[in-house]
């Protein structure tokens, strides 16, 4: 009876206890990234555009929190392209305009470990740690292939995504485009490194309260984003007085003078644009409202078919490195988005230009074809291969290794026995005599290996130099390969004194990767799972928001190793330029003339306009002035790139194939710089989706002609650092190419007379 009561009164203990055990033990399923974000009260983290991470691209980090948010710096932890440990830091970004809003960046070199966020005060006390990427089942973002297209849209619904994701599905384009949609303004960078991994950004204006919250710094950011050779595609009409008259909000973007709002009656040039036999203006439909432009710039694709005026539906025009395509009507009015040459409109635009389109299908086809096996896909992957290979550095024949190693064998063995037994009679000497032996053999590797490596750094380099006399400024794009004989932690830098003549003010050194998933490759699944010493990438940015200061500190560089690194400059142009350049559109030539004020020679100089290259025969030396119809030899641009011959027992002339083994830079380079006009991987075999910036193609067809040729001198000084001093250092090879890029006026026939 005194027993019974006992467990009545003590069960409910009991039950408690075993309810407590119980929920401890589910707790121990939770997943760490459910915990992680539990423990994690403060602000909400987003990475990507729609949680996509484009490898070896620099991906932009969302952090919203409280408007007090006592954040002042970042530190982002991952891993580089040749897995080793980086650590990214920097000021935290901040918009006046978006109260607790705040931005960081960051870059992924491999699929496989952890990402972390760290935010400081201003004092540099951790205030909070974020595991943005656990493990592979619990991601918050999805890694992408480096060369695969990513479209941004900022539209209220998923109307224009959806449209570009079918046909590009139809087109079997799925795998290698990327389109996500932004749906408030608040998810867009305020610097334009967070657009780095972007190809095309669509902005369509007829939910105008929707773009008025886009502030002053994320339209800095998008402005300087398309300086770099970014494409925006915007379509405004309804409320083009208030977004694109002095003032408005996307004035910066509009292709000439506002003039007012316009009425279109005939869409037959856009039906056949988008290759629709549905019209979209009937006989007796309202008419389409478009914006009127005077003195509209760029390239017109097509117009309203006016007879006395015609009014533009669609232009084209460059700005700086980049490029705009203008739509005078609006994308997401119902009407438009009703028409069944809706979805074709669309994707041609986002497609890019004419050269790029003839290249799509066969392009996405050569993925993981014959070439692959180089370990390479990609040009980027070939640039690589020459800038490994140094003169001073010479392999050790394997036959040669074989042989000292039979060589010691025999001494330390046969040898040393029949030496002592038969000539000395002393066995016991073998104590003297196999050490001697083995330091011998190890000097003669000693000897070998500094015979056949230097003493100091080495340095591969290929620069190119994009000179853009419209906007007066110059960007300088580095790819660099260090070869380091001993084991150290060295820092780089760029000097902002280039040798060229130009103050460097804003500039951004980090790793390169690997596209591919080839040996090295950014998409190896496989982790050697080697512990290795990381580093350090800060960063500051410059009171205008925009540009940049970068380094790399405590790189560490293993013995006889090979490390690549990518840099960017930019610069004001320190000299005007003075050209005269127009082109006859019923001859189609350019004509005027071109004078070199650079403090430089240029030799392999060539113009290239359209589809045109103008060769000249001799350097061009500082001061040179030179006529474009007397000066220079006429040629197909096509055919230099793909270095056309005639055929001895015919009249055509044939392209000479594209060597996937080719290791020469300056060819290699031709074909970066003007990809799509070469025939892209139709001629090469190849993509050129890693770092497509470098193509200009799309330039020579908006109005501009620039002049290419080689300079002798060494290009951007990388700056290297051991324990805080300079360290002695030579370059191998080193190519430089510079890039002049001129505006072209458009002659009418009887400006031509």
């Amino acid at each position: 009876m005194s027993h019974n009561f006992t467990f009545h009164r003590t069960w409910p203990f009991t039950r408690l206890i075993l309810l407590a055990c119980l929920f401890a033990g589910f707790g121990l399923l939770i997943p760490r990234s459910t915990l992680a974000q539990n423990e994690t009260t403060g602000p909400e983290i987003k990475i990507g555009f729609g949680g996509n991470i484009k490898l070896g691209k620099w991906t932009p980090i969302f952090i919203h929190a409280d408007p007090d948010f006592a954040a002042a710096r970042f530190e982002v932890q991952n891993i580089d392209g040749d897995d080793t440990p980086v650590v990214y830091s920097g000021p935290l970004l901040r918009d006046p305009q978006q109260p607790g809003h705040f931005q960081a960046w960051t870059r992924v070199g491999r699929t496989y470990g952890d990402l972390v966020l760290r935010l400081l005060d201003a004092d540099g006390t951790v205030i909070s740690r974020h595991d943005l990427l656990i493990d592979r089942d619990n991601r918050t973002a999805e890694f992408r292939q480096s060369t695969r297209e990513l479209i941004l849209t900022l539209e209220p619904d998923n109307r224009f995504k959806d449209a570009i994701e079918s046909v590009s599905s139809v087109a079997s384009r799925e795998k290698t485009r990327i389109v996500t949609s932004v749906g408030e303004a608040d998810d867009l960078p305020i610097n334009w490194l967070g657009y780095d991994g972007v190809k095309s950004v669509l902005l369509v204006t007829s939910d105008l309260e929707r773009i008025e919250k886009l502030t002053d710094l994320q339209l800095d950011a998008l402005e300087a984003w398309v300086n770099q050779g970014g494409t925006l595609i915007l379509s405004v009409a309804k409320h083009g007085e208030k977004l694109l008259s002095a003032g408005g909000k996307l004035a910066r973007f509009c292709p000439g003078e506002y003039v007012g709002l316009g009425e279109c009656n005939n869409s037959s040039r856009l039906e056949t644009y988008c290759d629709s036999r549905q019209q979209l203006i009937a006989s007796q439909s309202e008419p389409l409202a478009i914006t009127m432009l005077n003195q509209a710039d760029g390239r017109v694709l097509i117009d309203d078919g006016n007879a006395k005026y015609a009014n533009p539906l669609l232009i084209n025009l460059s700005m700086g490195l980049g490029q705009i395509v203008f739509a005078s009507f609006d994308f997401d009015s119902q009407r438009i988005m009703d028409w069944k040459g809706f979805t074709n409109l669309v994707s041609r635009l986002v497609s890019g230009s004419g050269r790029d389109q003839e290249d799509q299908t066969v392009q996405r086809s050569l993925r993981g074809n014959s070439v692959s096996h180089y370990g390479y896909e990609d040009l980027i992957g070939q640039l690589r291969v020459p800038l490994d290979q140094f003169s001073k550095v010479q392999f050790v024949r394997f036959a040669l290794v074989a042989v000292l190693i039979g060589l010691y064998i025999l001494c330390i063995g046969p040898g040393d026995y029949f030496f002592l037994r038969r000539i000395l009679g002393k066995m016991e000497l073998t104590w003297i005599t196999f050490p001697l032996a083995s330091l011998l053999f190890c000097g003669l590797a000693i000897g070998i290996s500094r015979m056949t490596r230097p003493n100091i750094i080495q340095v591969n380099q290929l620069e190119v130099v994009d000179i853009d006399t419209i906007e007066d400024r110059v960007r300088g794009s580095v790819w660099t390969n260090l070869y380091s004989p001993t084991g150290e932690s060295c820092s780089i830098e760029i000097d902002p004194n280039h040798p060229l003549g130009f103050e460097i003010d804003s500039e951004l050194v980090s790793w390169h990767g690997l596209p591919g998933d080839g040996l090295g490759g950014m998409m190896t699944t496989a982790n050697p799972g080697l512990k290795k010493r990381s580093y350090q990438q800060p960063f500051d940015v410059l009171a205008n928001g925009q540009d940049l200061k970068t380094k790399i500190v405590d790189l560490p560089l293993q013995v006889s190793s090979t490390k690549p690194i990518f840099s960017q400059w930019w610069s004001e142009t320190p000299v005007r330029f003075r050209s005269r350049l127009n082109q006859n559109p019923r001859l189609q030539q350019l004509r005027g003339t071109i004078t070199n004020q650079l403090d430089f020679t240029m030799k392999n100089c060539r113009v290239v306009f359209e589809n045109w290259a103008y060769l000249l025969d001799e350097p061009l030396r500082p001061g040179d002035t030179f006529d474009i119809q007397t000066g220079t030899r006429e040629k197909t641009l096509k055919s230099i790139l793909t270095r056309k011959v005639a055929q001895k027992k015919s009249d055509r002339s044939d392209n000479s194939p594209w060597n996937p083994t080719d290791t020469r830079v300056n060819r290699i380079a031709d074909i970066m710089m003007f990809y799509q006009a070469a025939g892209g991987s139709n001629y090469t075999g190849l993509t050129h989706d890693y770092q497509r910036f470098v193509d200009m193609s799309d330039q020579l067809d908006l109005k501009r002609a620039i002049l290419v040729g080689e300079v002798d001198v060494p290009g951007a000084t990388l700056k290297l650092k051991i324990n805080n001093k300079d360290v002695l250092y030579q370059y191998d090879q080193v190519t430089t190419i510079v890039r002049v890029v001129f505006p072209v006026e458009y002659l009418d026939n009887r400006d031509s007379r």
